[in-house]
């Protein structure tokens, strides 16, 4: 009989350890989401996208290479004088035809440095694409952490909840069978059915609000709505770095101040290609082609050539109605705005820093206190429970035992996922969420 128990255990723990779903951690979660999720996915092609776009042939570093051909037919009726007493022709038709074949290459030689800056300005353009990428990608990581701490807080809530209900149906039950000997009036069984009504209403809100919410988890983190997690509960032992290396960090770092001084770099360069047209332009055309004529009037009657040919021109504009002086002027302008931009980038960066870090602080003394008063609330049920039953108190009095057990369950776990929060917003703030 006991090596038949022994087997059955066995049995069952290896079976429980076949079907037991792990429990997702938060970092796994945000490693489930930058893989994918559409949102993030959707950033990293944009990103893409613009780094493609650089290359010295978009900023017209390369010569322009055509292959051109063409041919052309005259049928006219002619009268034609010729020098030299050459008897004149007159009423004749005339008929002439051309064709044409070869390679045109143009190539701009000099433009004020416009290429150059061109081709700085689509580096820029591509840095800035990848900033605004990593900040959407931020954004999104930030929406999953906090439908995961939302997800877990509802959680923590239908377990507290459970057992207030818990505890609330054994209360009924009891009072319903102590007033079967007349030991229990019947305000105590009806108070005692409100109560054990209400947490179970209660009990079935927090269970849609945990569907709602794993729906939401799941569409974020890229799997399909019916998926079920089992989440663990995030440490309340997190630390972050003294306050000054934190500001100093994110002044440097920060998504938004590094996308300001790229924003500050693009308008000075608008402002150098706005200089750069107002410099004058050399340009070459070489052409390797054959050419040929066929006539049946006039002197020349057939002609063919074969060869180069080629020129360098040079274009400067000198007066445009004034439109360049006030681009460049505009230029200027963009670029002290790019300049108050980032110093408010960087005011904005440091106030978010100070309060994230005072706030996590806080909440993590005020998750202190809630433990210590969760403590002192349980053990206040454990008494009250048995004063209940010994007739010593009221139903009443057992009740507000319940309710500020329940009260400071939430606390604490407000508290935790509050304090959670603003660790993780320290992270972000200070560049460092992607190494969670």
């Amino acid at each position: 009989m006991i090596r038949m128990n022994t087997w059955m255990l066995f049995f069952v723990f290896c079976f429980s350890a076949l079907f037991a779903q792990d429990a997702l951690t938060l970092e796994q979660a945000i490693e489930k989401a930058l893989k994918k999720n559409h949102n993030i996915q959707v950033a990293k092609i944009q990103s893409e996208i613009a780094e493609e776009n650089v290359f010295i042939g978009n900023a017209g570093m390369l010569p322009k290479l055509d292959a051109v051909a063409g041919q052309n037919y005259s049928n006219q009726i002619s009268d034609l004088e010729f020098a030299g007493g050459i008897p004149p022709i007159t009423d004749t038709r005339a008929i002439s035809a051309g064709t044409n074949a070869g390679l045109r290459m143009t190539y701009t030689l000099f433009d004020g440095l416009g290429m150059f800056r061109t081709f700085q300005q689509l580096k820029n353009q591509s840095s800035l694409a990848a900033l605004q990428s990593k900040l959407n990608i931020e954004s999104t990581l930030m929406q999953t952490v906090n439908i995961y701490l939302q997800l877990l807080k509802v959680q923590q809530q239908m377990e507290i909840q459970e057992a207030l209900l818990k505890v609330s149906k054994d209360r009924l039950t009891r009072m319903e069978a102590r007033a079967e000997y007349g030991s229990a009036s019947k305000i105590e069984v009806l108070n005692a059915k409100v109560d054990y009504y209400n947490d179970s209403s209660a009990y079935m809100r927090a269970r849609q609000n945990e569907a709602n919410q794993k729906r939401r988890l799941a569409f974020y983190l890229g799997d399909s709505l019916d998926v079920v997690y089992d989440l663990q509960v995030v440490s309340s032992d997190v630390q972050v770095a003294d306050r000054d290396s934190l500001l100093i960090a994110a002044k440097n770092n920060h998504g938004s101040v590094l996308l300001s001084q790229m924003q500050l770099e693009i308008e000075e360069m608008d402002k150098k290609l706005v200089q750069s047209r107002m410099m004058p332009r050399v340009s070459m055309d070489v052409q390797y082609g054959y050419n040929r004529s066929d006539n049946n009037a006039g002197v020349l009657l057939k002609s063919e050539a074969i060869g180069f040919t080629g020129n360098v021109s040079l274009s400067w504009n000198l007066f445009d109605g004034a439109r360049q002086q006030k681009a460049l002027k505009m230029a200027s302008l963009s670029i002290d705005q790019a300049q108050e931009k980032k110093l408010q980038a960087l005011s904005q960066v440091e106030l978010e820093m100070r309060d994230a870090v005072e706030n996590f602080e806080m909440t993590r003394e005020i998750y202190q206190l809630e433990s210590v008063n969760l403590e002192t609330a349980r053990q206040n049920l454990e008494r009250s429970e048995n004063l209940y039953y010994n007739g010593q108190i009221t139903s009443l009095e057992f009740r507000r035992a319940q309710i500020n057990l329940q009260s400071a369950q939430l606390n604490r776990l407000t508290a935790l996922t509050d304090m959670y929060q603003y660790y993780i917003e320290v992270l972000r703030l200070s560049d460092n969420l992607f190494d969670l």
